[in-house]
């Protein structure tokens, strides 16, 4: 047993124990908005931070190996190929949400009322009432929406301006959002948890920062550092109460967030029960689950009212919820993925083209064209 070198980190193409971690998330997010009856104390609170910790390092990840390998980043193929993925899947299930509340007539009161909001990523601002058989839970991707936007352009503002220094910048970004807490209502710690997965990707990037964390990557600290993180999962709630606000305790559960992830990155407990397969399976339809889990929840509320807030009906909205993610996956995500990516080659392609195109020829005889100073 060792810890996970530079150089094997660096090889690595795909962290599987991400998509697992994901989908642990997703299935905890499933029961703390449908309830799972005696489950409900290990579910906890703070999924969300997942997810937008593990958002900020998945996509800085990226940006630093198209670096690697392009030399720089292009921002039309990064915004179409992500934009082709997010899009089409999000107002798929926006749509859908329309047309299963019209005809339920508070529910669609709510829903139209944010639906403003919704087409244009400002879901956190949509002034109704928290209902997740509304789409409300989309909130979320209205930070994210935004936070994709900008983040790719101060990347390269510090690649060009600080490329030594960026990942102390990065977390001087986190720390900035932090200072902002006190004189909002706490919402910063969303950024702080997006711009903490940058700065996490940045340190683990290069060698030198890079050895600050490998220790981590032990299996046996691996092993220590999840047993921490299901402590700190658990009392999450007691930390908040004592803290006053549960966006103060997030802060902390974004830190063990990190945390995790360079520990689950290399062998060990921890990486050995999140790439199981079903959970693998789960985490790559995320996306797609964590959209669609609010009317497969109301759909199996609708028919099956007896079971309440069980484990039963947990269970039962979950293989709803994965149905419609697998059908959302294949018909919509990933036929639009590819589309993306086979778009913004034909348009690599075209600029390519009239780079190498010839020059026009001069005919004999014919007057070289006047040059501009000649010409004036």
């Amino acid at each position: 047993m060792q810890s996970l070198s530079y150089r094997d980190y660096r090889d690595t193409r795909r962290f599987a124990a991400l998509d697992g971690l994901r989908a642990v998330t997703v299935l905890g997010l499933i029961a703390h908005h449908f309830q799972a009856g005696k489950l409900q104390p290990l579910i906890g609170i703070g999924k969300i931070t997942v997810f937008f910790v593990l958002s900020g390092f998945v996509i800085t990840l990226l940006l630093l190996r198209t670096e690697d390998k392009s030399g720089s980043i292009k921002l039309r193929g990064f915004y179409l190929r992500r934009q082709f993925r997010l899009l089409p899947l999000y107002y798929t299930a926006l749509a859908v949400y329309c047309v299963a509340r019209f005809s339920v007539g508070d529910e669609w009161d709510r829903l139209r009322e944010a639906l403003p909001y919704y087409l244009v990523f400002l879901n956190e601002y949509s002034p109704t009432d928290p209902d997740i058989t509304s789409f409300w839970h989309s909130w979320t991707l209205g930070y994210e929406q935004k936070f994709y936007l900008v983040w790719p352009l101060i990347f390269i503002a510090l690649s060009r301006l600080a490329p030594k220094s960026r990942p102390w910048w990065t977390l001087g970004l986190a720390g900035a959002c932090l200072a902002l807490m006190p004189v909002t209502d706490g919402t910063p710690v969303h950024y702080f948890s997006l711009f903490l997965g940058c700065a996490l990707a940045m340190f683990m990037h290069t060698e030198g920062t890079y050895r600050l964390v490998r220790p981590l990557t032990h299996p046996v600290a691996s092993f220590a550092v999840l047993c921490g993180f299901a402590a700190l999962h658990l009392w999450l709630p007691t930390i908040a109460r004592n803290l006053g606000s549960e966006r103060y305790a997030f802060v902390f559960y974004a830190l063990g967030v990190a945390v995790l992830i360079v520990a689950i990155v290399n062998s060990g407990v921890g990486r050995w029960v999140l790439t199981r397969p079903p959970l693998l399976f789960i985490g790559e339809r995320g996306y797609a689950m964590y959209l669609f889990h609010g009317i497969a929840g109301a759909a199996v509320m609708g028919l099956a009212p007896q079971w309440g807030g069980s484990p039963v009906r947990w269970l039962l909205i979950c293989l709803v919820t994965v149905v419609f993610a697998e059908v959302a996956h294949r018909l919509v995500e990933l036929p639009f993925a590819d589309m993306g990516r086979r778009f913004n080659a034909w348009l690599d392609q075209r600029k390519a083209a009239r780079a190498n195109a010839p020059m026009p020829r001069q005919h004999a005889g014919e007057a070289p064209a006047p040059q501009p100073a000649e010409a004036a």
